[in-house]
């Protein structure tokens, strides 16, 4: 799984994300395959230099935290030609699988929680 950060903020200070992470490991051991969690920087090295160490890391698949990407990063990682689910992030000029987050009904169910508290 990967996580790129522009700013980082949305990763490091969103406990969401750390409990996805611990769902997807715990699926991976139940299912028989390694994880490696990478995060990528854009601060840091290029991210081309950083995909390209991942294409030399005989990975083969990605579950790509999208959060704080664009579709022009995303493209960079199509490109290596690996199986890839995208998380929280939709992109309708680039074809690949998404998972999203329903921020409206996690809204609607914690209003209707506390409203039920209060009631």
């Amino acid at each position: 799984m990967l996580g790129k950060q522009k700013y980082g903020a949305v990763v490091a200070d969103t406990p969401f994300f750390s409990q996805v992470s611990k769902g997807i490991s715990l699926e991976c051991k139940k299912q028989g395959y390694g994880l490696n969690i990478s995060y990528v920087y854009l601060e840091s090295d290029s991210l081309e230099r950083q995909i390209e160490d991942i294409r030399g890391s005989g990975c083969c698949g990605i579950i790509l935290l999208g959060t704080e990407m664009d579709a022009e990063d995303v493209s960079l990682f199509l490109k290596l030609s690996l199986p890839l689910v995208l998380l929280d992030a939709y992109y309708d000029t680039l074809s690949c699988d998404c998972v999203l987050i329903n921020n409206n009904q996690g809204a609607y169910l914690a209003t209707l929680h506390l409203i039920q508290k209060i009631e």
